[in-house]
């Protein structure tokens, strides 16, 4: 499109995936409080330049800083069970798959998490093309599925009672945090529409659109996002401000008997 900025290839990483806790400590999810302080002052105490950013980070969402403050920060986040639980949910059960560790790693992700997430940072690579965008469906079609299934929640509330930390989330906070996942996993996509839509790209916008109506299936999310681009592009809705709809899975309320009652 003449005289309009090409935003076809650029994806916005947020916070929520670069500066993730257990990224930052290079914890797998499955790590305690004990694992936490330990990593915390292994990193304190390196030398400069020992846990540079490397293969193991995902260097495809950014460079990780590991300064004092950016260890105090994940290690605050690791403190909050919502922080803990939503960080939980975007990295891995798995650092590295081991040599003859098939059967392991699916013993620790039953729910096929880590591939599903490798695949949400593959599609964060893509551009915004027709193939890109095909990406991007299937891998948040891949995430919801993941995120719908028990056995994650399961293993991740698992991790949850067993990590010695001294707040442990609520059932209730593990709702809110399911009811979100596939949106929050999204937010590059959504990001990125907003830019085209700034920069007058509509071409790119009518992609991305299109992409969100195919993924109607996976929550109400998608279809709010749709209606957010349609709003600011002039088309009006009958109430003027933006719903959070959160639903209330009652198959989660299970874990209540699983592990007792939570607090």
């Amino acid at each position: 499109m003449t005289g309009v900025a090409d935003v076809s290839s650029e994806i916005i990483i947020p916070d929520a995936f670069r500066l993730n806790a257990y990224r930052v400590l290079r914890l797998p999810v499955s790590a305690s409080a004990t694992d936490m302080h330990k990593a915390a002052a292994r990193m304190r105490q390196a030398e400069p330049g020992v846990f540079k950013t490397s293969a193991m980070d995902i260097p495809e969402l950014g460079s990780v800083s590991r300064g004092d403050a950016d260890i105090r920060a994940a290690v605050g986040r690791l403190a909050s069970p919502v922080h803990r639980i939503a960080d939980r949910l975007f990295w891995f059960c798995e650092l590295a798959v081991p040599a003859k560790g098939q059967d392991v790693l699916i013993a620790m992700d039953p729910a096929g998490h880590d591939s599903a997430l490798r695949a949400l940072f593959d599609a964060m690579q893509g551009r915004l093309d027709d193939a890109g965008l095909a990406a991007w469906v299937k891998a948040l079609r891949d995430w919801h599925r993941v995120v719908t299934d028990d056995d994650y929640w399961f293993l991740a509330l698992l991790h949850e009672d067993q990590g010695g930390f001294a707040l442990v989330a609520t059932t209730q906070e593990a709702v809110a945090v399911r009811a979100n996942a596939v949106r929050l996993a999204a937010e590059p996509l959504i990001l990125a529409a907003r830019a085209a839509l700034a920069a007058g790209d509509g071409d790119t916008v009518q992609r991305v659109r299109a992409a969100l109506l195919s993924l109607t299936n996976t929550g109400k999310w998608a279809m709010e996002a749709i209606e957010e681009h349609t709003e600011t592009t002039g088309t009006t809705r009958t109430t003027g401000t933006t719903r959070t709809a959160v639903e209330i899975d009652p198959s989660m309320f299970r874990y209540v008997y699983v592990f007792g009652p939570r607090r």
